[in-house]
């Protein structure tokens, strides 16, 4: 990010407000402030309570808006709206489902309309457990262009090997692949370079 001293950021599945969390480090710089999107009360709490310059969302983000069914396991991290997901973990072990919830969900376009304000994101983080395309094609990208994305690109249990569709589907809006770490894929906006 250039060690920029102040920006946007978006956070979507956000999960623990410090604990491995892909925007804290922005939080921390102290000019930085973000959108956090949350479906796990708990973890929505944590952000309340421990990023209160942030706008704390209690959703998930779909293609379309209504109202869906989030499992949420022992290990949050793992909670998804994902069936195919929560049938891995489930198969996998060691991770007990705790409950099903109803959760509110929403496009990102209109997330984003709501509570941008007008202003430019800098960097995006999408960690939703097997919805990661899901959520990047409910944005308008035109509209809407993040500087720097960060996606979880790896399926639940696939050995590190990086999906392709999420690729495709950002090289297609005009975003350049950067990295993969292993789990997370980074692209950068092809009219920012």
């Amino acid at each position: 990010m250039g060690g920029k001293k102040s920006g946007v950021y978006v956070d979507i599945g956000a999960n623990h407000p410090v604990r491995g969390n892909n925007a804290y480090r922005f939080y921390g710089m102290g000019g930085w402030q973000g959108i956090n999107i949350e479906p796990t009360a708990e973890c929505f709490r944590l952000l309340c309570k421990m990023r209160p310059r942030d706008i704390n969302l209690n959703i998930g983000v779909g293609t379309q808006n209504g109202v869906c069914t989030f499992s949420v396991f022992e290990d949050d991290r793992l909670s998804t709206f994902s069936a195919g997901h929560e049938a891995q973990v489930s198969r996998r072990g060691g991770n007990r489902l705790v409950e099903r919830v109803s959760v509110t969900v929403r496009r990102l376009s209109d997330v984003l309309a709501a509570h941008a304000g007008g202003k430019a994101i800098d960097f995006m983080s999408v960690d939703t457990e097997g919805r990661d395309l899901d959520v990047l094609m409910s944005n308008d990208w035109e509209r809407f262009r993040p500087g720097l994305i960060c996606v979880e690109s790896v399926s639940f249990g696939a050995g590190g090997v990086e999906l392709p569709e999420i690729r495709q589907f950002l090289e297609k809006v005009g975003y350049n692949w950067l990295y993969f770490n292993g789990t997370n894929s980074f692209y950068i906006d092809d009219g920012r370079r």
